[in-house]
């Protein structure tokens, strides 16, 4: 677990430099039209399931997966947990994920394969309503 969290910190590191250069060039150049602000996100998770021992002889499942909105104070993390079955082929909370991005307007713009996952980033127009 520890290796995925570091990779989604080099992630998060990485995605703040670009977005750091891009805003001192842009910043260096002529005043032109407003251009548009994005909001950026990603979401992280495993394509396998948890086991937790609830007894002697048995245990219960869980899916897991996490949305990081990005913002200039840091990530605000929202974790999904979904109680799977025994036979579950993994990544329900990944895919629960996903969907609930796609609903609130967000576009997948680049996916990589962590050792114990995947992580993907997305990104919509900023409104002033948000």
């Amino acid at each position: 677990m520890r290796s995925s969290a570091k990779a989604i910190q080099i992630g998060i590191i990485a995605l703040g430099a670009l977005l750091f250069i891009a805003t001192a060039v842009k910043s260096q150049g002529p005043a032109a039209q407003a251009e548009p602000v994005w909001e950026y996100l990603s979401v992280t998770g495993s394509l396998t399931n948890s086991a937790t021992r609830t007894g002697a002889f048995s245990r219960s499942y869980t899916s897991s997966a996490a949305i990081c909105l990005m913002t200039t104070q840091g990530c605000q993390q929202e974790p999904i947990t979904i109680s799977v079955g025994e036979n579950s082929s993994g990544g329900e909370a990944l895919a629960s994920a996903i969907a609930q991005v796609g609903a609130e307007g967000w576009e997948l713009t680049t996916s990589s394969e962590l050792e114990t996952g995947r992580i993907m980033y997305f990104k919509r127009l900023k409104s002033n309503s948000r």
